[in-house]
């Protein structure tokens, strides 16, 4: 996953994130852990198992993809956030 921050004074923010690394069934229950707070908030119920779908799922949905990004967020200020998978 790669997340490029460019904002309108001409700063710009590269952040790399090995998805395999970070994202696998080893590290999955503390994610779990630190995200059932937050998810709680807005009314997402997410279980154990299905966050192992979707962990999963995120090599074939970067496949699926094809080097398209997966958000593309454009602010009126000139600050721009590309997400690619």
């Amino acid at each position: 996953m790669r997340v490029h921050i460019h904002e309108k004074n001409g700063a710009t923010l590269r952040i790399p994130i090995p998805v395999r690394l970070f994202f696998n069934q080893l590290t999955a229950p503390l994610v779990w852990l630190f995200l059932k707070p937050h998810l709680r908030k807005y009314g997402v119920t997410l279980t154990l198992s299905q966050l192992y779908y979707l962990l999963r799922a995120l090599p074939k949905a970067k496949h699926g993809l094809n080097g398209m990004p997966l958000a593309d967020i454009s602010e009126k200020d000139g600050d721009h956030v590309t997400v690619w998978l």
